[in-house]
């Protein structure tokens, strides 16, 4: 039974990481929402999240097995039923790029919910073509608002026709307070876990997928190009995670004899944040990236930023030169400049790891909770567009 004088608000997500856990029990924390979170798969393919134990909110799993598209269909028909029964004041969508979205889009028309649009993509995040954006702004007016990450995506909704006053940013979070107090911790043994991680004294830190579009490549080219400048001087490169261009990147690495490239598997957050706390300073070199929240939890652990200018996390993470270095992701001379500046001033990078500290206290899980309750309040008491 909902609680009274509550909200009832619908999520709706892919799959559930520890991103998303963290964000929905800070919204439980509400006084004014009651949340219910549908979750279309338990794992996805190339997300290799731990499954979360204990969920501290109202949680309907549709397909406890992997993400695959030859049962869309009937998990997209097991979301319009969910909903239907749920009836929801608001409901939630991520994005409109699968079939899932619309029987979920479709069950909210039916039941009378507010349909909101969850979007963290924006207008550099890839090539645009006219004829889908046109598709896009027809498929914008199904929905009644859109939650956005932050001004990329803002202003790319607007540029979709997007009426401003059913716009809302509520910030792309994680849990800010986990990697600081999970920083601190391996700080104060610096140098038996530094040990026991087998790492170099000094190193430029990248986590994720080793995929295609996070422009690896350009890394590790601009990575040989900073080592021959600085030579001796030179600071290390370890790049953590798994994934299609793992092989690739490894022969590439040692074909061209490219000293000091350290590999690690995927980590889980528990034994990802000692990767974070031992860092000098954090890389992510995308060509595409709608946000990149491994940037948040490298801000909320005190680390300058060298970010591609293809991150949606511009401007809410990076203050060129404030906190690090914006660059072209397709230009390894300009990166490998950035590298550069930042290790020849050794005062920078604590000075810049305290800025990107203060940027990340300002998408915190509380603010989050706040805006997206903000949102729902304004949303449910504005007449139909």
């Amino acid at each position: 039974m909902p609680e009274p004088n509550k909200t009832k608000v619908v999520f709706i997500w892919k799959n559930m990481g520890h991103y998303h856990q963290a964000r929905m029990e800070a919204l439980c924390k509400q006084a004014d929402l009651d949340i219910t979170v549908i979750e279309l798969y338990r794992r996805e393919k190339m997300r290799f999240w731990k499954p979360s134990g204990v969920r501290n909110f109202k949680n309907i799993t549709i397909w406890s097995g992997e993400a695959n598209g030859l049962i869309e269909p009937l998990v997209g028909w097991l979301v319009l039923m969910a909903v239907l029964k749920i009836k929801p004041a608001v409901l939630i969508i991520p994005g409109y790029n699968q079939l899932s979205s619309f029987w979920a889009l479709l069950a909210g028309r039916l039941s009378g919910s507010k349909c909101v649009l969850y979007s963290v993509t924006h207008a550099l995040d890839k090539k645009r073509h006219f004829l889908a954006e046109a598709l896009k702004k027809q498929l914008l007016s199904l929905f009644d608002a859109v939650f956005v990450a932050g001004g990329r995506a803002k202003a790319y909704m607007h540029q979709l026709g997007r009426p401003p006053e059913t716009v809302f940013t509520i910030g792309n979070v994680v849990d800010n307070q986990y990697f600081e107090t999970g920083c601190q911790k391996v700080r104060q043994r610096a140098d038996s876990e530094r040990q026991a991680l087998k790492l170099p004294k000094n190193y430029f830190l990248y986590t994720g997928r080793l995929a295609k579009e996070k422009n690896l490549l350009v890394l590790l080219r601009a990575f040989a190009q900073y080592r021959m400048r600085s030579q001796s001087l030179g600071w290390s490169l370890v790049l953590v995670g798994s994934g299609p261009e793992e092989t690739g990147l490894k022969n590439f690495a040692k074909e061209q004899r490219i000293a000091d490239i350290y590999f690690v598997p995927f980590q889980q957050p528990e034994t990802l944040v000692a990767y974070y706390a031992l860092a000098g300073a954090f890389v992510l070199p995308s060509a595409s990236e709608t946000w990149g929240l491994v940037a948040n939890e490298a801000a909320a652990c005190q680390l300058p930023l060298l970010l591609s200018e293809r991150c949606g996390c511009l401007p809410e993470l990076l203050k060129n030169g404030e906190n690090g270095f914006a660059f072209d992701p397709f230009n390894e001379k300009e990166l490998a400049g950035a590298m550069e500046k930042l290790t020849q001033n050794p005062a920078a990078v604590s000075t810049f790891g305290e800025a990107s500290h203060q940027l990340a206290q300002k998408l915190t899980l509380h603010q989050y909770a706040q805006r997206v309750s903000a949102g729902v309040q304004q949303i449910i008491s504005r007449k139909a567009i």
